[in-house]
């Protein structure tokens, strides 16, 4: 169900994406795309990320100290929302004219309101998923995500102009987060509105940390495509920001498998069982790594066409930044930050990310006024990210390795991962090889992605790198499609 949710949830941006794109022109998509990349960033510097901090206490304080946990997570996210949503209201003519676009300051305005309801809305998943409620976790995001979609969507063919679609946008959002936030009352039992400081105490001393991370998070994640729209005008940014996207998967398979173990890692941990801990994340990894991997070699050998199929040739310049940022599947087939989350070791999160913060700062700036408007400039921000993540990732393995004493060769199945990716890099080199230029676009990637699932799909089954668990799951899902 967590598949399916977080698969709605990225199909529906895609979508509603490849749609806008067709709709409206490249200068008014890039004022759409720079509104909600001030919300997004400004959201994620105010986030506590209280969300990740429902996983480690919902367990310990047990159903009697529920309803207390939950009313302060909402109290101070009424206070962080409230203080994005004044410098929304205020900053918005500032921001506005650094991006050099007077239009985005009433746009600004408007998502004023966003920031309660989307923190709300963030804390559902991972208050449902801790008590073993799947199903709905997925379900409000679900909803929220394909009636936000086509409500913008019919807006837009209706001739609505920006400023009724991000109404429509945040009105759903406070309808679906008013809905959570009594679903998740009701299912707190006891007393407990009043203030509890010693449990806010936990909360902030586990959370800060987790803050510190999210802002530079945020920073990083965000850094270049605050760096190209005010470098670049609003149509340029357009291109940038159709092409600087992790692939949906990333949020799909991973993110979705390290929510669903997260509550099994906290209570191995608990106990002292650092390595069944471990060995439940790497066979998280091992999963993922049969999607994200394969699907990076791919997209590789495909991009140009892939890109055009889905934005049209007006935006080709995206495949540049789209070909970076796929360098991200590789190094994302696990959540770092979850084992050390699960450990109760979050302040080398935050020393990571801010590590990455400073390389992808320096490198992008450098790589952009280098560039003087060349290429260079327009792909430079992409690669400084690229290069930020695997500098976060190396640090946050290091810290792993120390916290369950294992060596390098172990704290990933490094040769697993490897075998992976060179057996889908070389299948992609052969189907890229096909000769198909006479075929359509559509037809060329229909006839490539065929091939390469079908051969691929034979060497990982016949060379066993898939175990017999994994060939039963092919098995079930063979007899349930045919």
């Amino acid at each position: 169900m967590l598949l399916a949710s977080e698969g709605l949830k990225q199909g529906t941006t895609i979508l509603l994406a490849i749609a806008l794109v067709r709709l409206i022109d490249q200068s008014s998509y890039g004022t759409y795309r720079q509104a909600l990349l001030v919300f997004v960033t400004l959201f994620g510097l105010a986030s506590l990320n209280l969300a990740g901090s429902l996983f480690y206490f919902i367990p310990k304080v047990g159903p009697e100290r529920r309803r207390q946990l939950v009313s302060q997570t909402f109290l101070i996210t009424c206070v962080t929302s409230a203080a994005v949503a004044g410098v929304m209201l205020l900053g918005a003519e500032t921001i506005a004219a650094f991006f050099d676009n007077p239009e985005l300051a009433p746009l600004i305005r408007i998502l004023a309101i966003y920031p309660l309801s989307e923190g709300i809305l963030a804390l559902v998943p991972s208050f449902m998923i801790s008590l073993d409620r799947a199903i709905r976790a997925g379900l409000y995001g679900a909803v929220a995500a394909v009636t936000r979609a086509g409500a913008v969507l019919g807006l837009v063919v209706a001739g609505y102009d920006l400023a009724a679609v991000l109404w429509v946008t945040v009105g759903v959002s406070v309808a679906v987060a008013g809905v959570g936030a009594v679903d998740m009352i009701r299912l707190s039992p006891g007393k407990g509105l009043q203030p509890d400081r010693d449990l806010i105490r936990q909360l902030l001393g586990y959370s800060l940390p987790l803050w510190l991370t999210s802002v530079v998070g945020v920073l990083n994640i965000q850094y270049d495509k605050i760096l190209i729209s005010g470098y670049f005008d609003p149509s340029v940014y357009a291109i940038y920001a159709c092409g600087a996207m992790e692939v949906p998967l990333v949020a799909l398979v991973t993110l979705s498998l390290s929510n669903a173990i997260m509550p099994n890692l906290v209570a191995s941990c608990s106990e002292g069982n650092k390595r069944d801990a471990l060995s439940t994340w790497h066979e998280a990894g091992r999963k993922a790594s049969f999607v994200l991997i394969p699907v990076f070699a791919f997209l590789m050998a495909v991009a140009p066409d892939f890109i055009e199929l889905l934005y049209g040739p007006d935006y080709a310049r995206a495949v540049w930044p789209f070909a970076v940022y796929l360098g991200l599947l590789p190094l994302k087939v696990v959540v770092y930050s979850t084992m050390l989350r699960a450990l109760g070791d979050t302040r080398p999160i935050a020393v990571a990310a801010l590590v990455g913060l400073v390389v992808n700062v320096a490198l992008s700036t450098a790589l952009v006024y280098a560039g003087k408007g060349s290429l260079l400039s327009f792909v430079g921000p992409s690669i400084g990210t690229l290069i930020a993540a695997f500098s976060m990732g190396g640090l946050q393995l290091l810290r792993i390795m120390r916290q369950t004493e294992v060596p390098f060769r172990s704290v990933l199945r490094w040769r697993e991962l490897g075998l992976v990716l060179l057996t889908s890099a070389a299948v992609a080199l052969a189907v890229w090889l096909l000769p198909l230029a006479d075929l359509p676009i559509a037809a060329r990637l229909a006839v490539r992605g065929a091939a390469f699932v079908a051969a691929l799909g034979l060497i990982l089954w016949h060379a066993n790198v898939l175990n017999d668990e994994e060939k039963g799951m092919v098995r079930r899902v063979w007899s349930l499609g045919r």
